[in-house]
C-alpha cells in the first residue's frame, strides 16, 4: 500500500516561475561576466607577451655588454637554447659551462616557446616549435627584419604571437636593438593545429603604450 507523500506543515516549495525568475538573473549575470572575464584573459596574455620581448631586450643587452659568452667582443645571439645546460653562444647558457642557471639570462619557459623551426615568416614544424607557449605565444628570432648578427651597430630582433586569436590574445609584438617594445594587430589569425600566427610586429610598427 503506498503511502501519499505530503509536505510538512508550513513546508513551501519553489515554483516553476520563481526557478525561471532564477534562472534568467543567473543567465544574464554570466552574459555580462564572461566578456569581461576573456577580455581580461587577453589583457594578461598580452601583458605577459611584452614582458617576455622585455626580457628578451634585457637578455641581449646583458650578453652584448658583459661578454657572457666568453670571446672577448661584444656580440648578439639569435639562439634561446636548449633546456639542458651546456649549449654556447645561448640566452640559457652563454658560457656553456652547464655548470649552473648562475649565468643564464632567461628561464627554461622561453624555451618551450621557441619556434626555431619557423621563424616570424611562418609556422614552425610539427614537433619541433613552440611546443609549450608562454602565456599563449610563441616567440621567434626575427631573422626578416633584425639586422645581421655579431655587428656592434646593429642587433637583435625577436617577435612573439599568439597562438589563438581573440583568445589569447590580439596584438603581436616584437623588440630590436633600439629597446622599443612594438605591437600590431594580428591580421590574419592562427591556424588551427595552436601554431602562431603571421608575427606581424616588426621595426616598422609602433611602440605600445
Amino acid at each position: 500500500m503506498f503511502k501519499q507523500m505530503r509536505n510538512s506543515k508550513g513546508e513551501k516549495g519553489f515554483t516553476l516561475i520563481e526557478l525561471l525568475v532564477v534562472a534568467a538573473i543567473i543567465g544574464i549575470l554570466l552574459a555580462l561576466a564572461i566578456p569581461n572575464l576573456l577580455k581580461a584573459r587577453i589583457s594578461a596574455n598580452e601583458a605577459n607577451a611584452a614582458k617576455m620581448m622585455q626580457t628578451l631586450r634585457d637578455a641581449e643587452g646583458e650578453y652584448f655588454e658583459q661578454d657572457l659568452n666568453d670571446l672577448n667582443g661584444r656580440d648578439y645571439t639569435d639562439q634561446i637554447g636548449p633546456v639542458a645546460l651546456g649549449t654556447a653562444n645561448t640566452l640559457r647558457d652563454p658560457d656553456g659551462l652547464a655548470t649552473n642557471e648562475l649565468d643564464s639570462l632567461i628561464d627554461s619557459s622561453f624555451v618551450g616557446a621557441d619556434e626555431a623551426a619557423g621563424g616570424p615568416t611562418g609556422q614552425g614544424t610539427a614537433g619541433n616549435a613552440c611546443l609549450t607557449p608562454k602565456a599563449g605565444y610563441c616567440i621567434a628570432y626575427d631573422t626578416a627584419n633584425a639586422p645581421a648578427v655579431n655587428n656592434i651597430f646593429q642587433g637583435y630582433g625577436w617577435t612573439a604571437s599568439m597562438v589563438s586569436f581573440n583568445r589569447t590574445g590580439r596584438n603581436n609584438y616584437a623588440v630590436y636593438t633600439d629597446g622599443v617594445i612594438r605591437c600590431d594587430l594580428e591580421d590574419a589569425g592562427t591556424t588551427a593545429s595552436g601554431q602562431p600566427g603571421t608575427y606581424t610586429a616588426d621595426v616598422t610598427s609602433p611602440g605600445c603604450n
